[in-house]
């Protein structure tokens, strides 16, 4: 089970979408590539690159409330492209918890930043308590979407992977603290003690003919009348 993920292209079919691209998010990563789109034509626009975790990945039932986020890595990009994990014209670019057979998503969710766009290094992230039917089988996808906002040229977008510049992160496994059972915790053990020393005060100080009849000590015996 892990929370890191690194964009690869070690390919990873969906029943979800029709990319060009649909990879796999891998634990460890391996020599760098480059994976370029076809042209897209101006006023277009597509879903580009889709990567999904293996299955297994995550491995929690309960996804946490947190940060979401990936970097995309690219190395080349058309000057008027426009790209992220959102919305890109009529292409629904997103992240998503999806089933473990990738024919559901269950949840889906887009970056808080504006569309991208240049070469360098883009993070998209979201804050989000993902909902869905909590399954420990379920899947991590991230989706690509573009667009040429140039009326007439072609452009492309490559996106570099297998680097430590092209991963996704969620906050699964992360320790969480309930405040509320903490303060509980907290507050009976103080007034506990303030009981304790309340009984030592009236013990020590206060007449027997004060104390409450179940502090009072017999002084012969020790024992309580």
């Amino acid at each position: 089970m892990a929370t890191q993920f690194f964009h690869s292209n070690s390919a990873q079919a969906t029943g979800l979408h029709a990319c060009k691209f649909e990879m796999l998010l891998l634990t460890t990563t391996s020599a760098s590539a480059d994976l370029q789109t076809d042209n897209i034509g101006g006023g277009n626009d597509d879903t580009t690159h889709v990567y999904t975790t293996e299955v297994g990945e995550p491995g929690f039932a309960q996804w946490p409330l947190g940060q979401y986020d990936t970097i995309i890595r690219v190395p080349t990009v058309g000057t008027l492209m426009r790209f992220g994990i959102l919305t890109q014209g009529g292409s629904n670019g997103h992240f998503a918890r999806v089933n473990s057979a990738l024919t559901v998503e269950e949840d889906t969710w887009t970056q808080t930043q504006s569309e991208f766009n240049g070469i360098g290094s883009h993070l998209a992230s979201r804050t989000i308590d993902p909902t869905g039917d909590p399954d420990a089988a379920d899947r991590l996808e991230v989706l690509v979407a573009a667009r040429n906002i140039d009326a007439m040229g072609n452009l492309k977008l490559t996106l570099r992977v297998n680097t430590a510049e092209s991963e996704t992160n969620g906050p699964w496994g992360l320790v969480t603290v309930d405040f509320t059972q903490v303060m509980a915790t907290v507050g009976a053990a103080i007034l506990g003690l303030i009981s304790s020393l309340a009984t030592m005060f009236m013990r020590a100080f206060l007449p027997p003919r004060w104390q409450p009849r179940a502090m009072r000590l017999c002084c012969c015996t020790g024992c309580l009348r």
